[in-house]
């Protein structure tokens, strides 16, 4: 009789199980953004820190220089680009001229020699402008990118700091803003050892309304700071509000 009534008691325990734990509301991702180039800081929008960035810059690298280089590289390369077209018609036709007469018997050997050596020496100038005009090319195309990083635009990411303010002067590596993504809210939970081993069991409740989300993860191990605890991960849909304290109940399904 003891017995019988010792499983029913850890019977009704497990039915009524139910854990309620508190996590903050945190971003999806966070990304401290660093400057790729160098240069002063012209623009910096102290108003958009604690708010969502739309399509406004929000940091800006001087690029006055910058731009001087790249219209003296467009007007390079247009020249460029004619130097190739006029170098490869001077070759096609002393290469067609050559071909002619490289097998006439008419033709003494030095006026034959002469022809190869005045095609041979048009493609060598062609190869020589042809890659003059990929360099520039180049040039132009790491000049275009150097000029877009130094305006700072994220749209609809949340500005959490900005770490540079008009005037001053940055190098690569210098930190520029702090910025995250909050199209999904993250969770950090803290599961007692059952619920760590039974949530497939359980039914999940996301500030006392019932969600079918799942645990993103959850690592086997206790954590070495909240002993006797095993880390959750929740991603939820956003929120208006960060770091505010969000309720997840655990309850035995019925």
């Amino acid at each position: 009789m003891m017995r019988k009534t010792i499983l029913f008691l850890l019977f009704c325990l497990t039915i009524v199980h139910a854990d309620v734990y508190y996590a903050k509301a945190e971003p999806l991702k966070k990304h401290l953004i660093k400057s790729n180039v160098s240069g002063k800081i012209i623009f910096s929008d102290e108003s958009i820190e604690g708010k969502v960035a739309g399509l406004n810059t929000i940091v800006k690298i001087d690029t006055a220089v910058d731009k001087r280089e790249f219209k003296r590289l467009e007007t390079q390369m247009k020249l460029l680009e004619n130097s190739v077209i006029h170098y490869k018609e001077v070759y096609e036709k002393r290469f067609s001229y050559y071909n002619a007469i490289k097998n006439m018997k008419s033709k003494s050997k030095s006026n034959k020699d002469a022809s190869y050596y005045a095609q041979a020496g048009a493609k060598q100038s062609l190869n020589s402008a042809m890659i003059e005009l990929d360099n520039s090319k180049q040039s132009l195309f790491t000049l275009a990118k150097q000029i877009n990083d130094k305006n700072i635009v994220f749209d609809k990411w949340y500005v959490y700091a900005l770490h540079v303010t008009e005037g001053d002067y940055v190098t690569p590596g210098s930190s520029l803003v702090t910025v995250a993504d909050i199209s999904k809210i993250k969770l950090t939970l803290f599961l007692s050892a059952y619920d760590a081993a039974h949530t497939d069991e359980m039914e999940l409740f996301i500030d006392d309304e019932k969600s079918d989300i799942k645990m993103k993860q959850i690592w086997k191990m206790s954590d070495s700071e909240h002993l006797s605890s095993y880390e959750a991960k929740l991603i939820i849909p956003a929120r208006k509000q960060l770091s505010q304290l969000v309720k997840v109940e655990l309850k035995a399904k019925k």
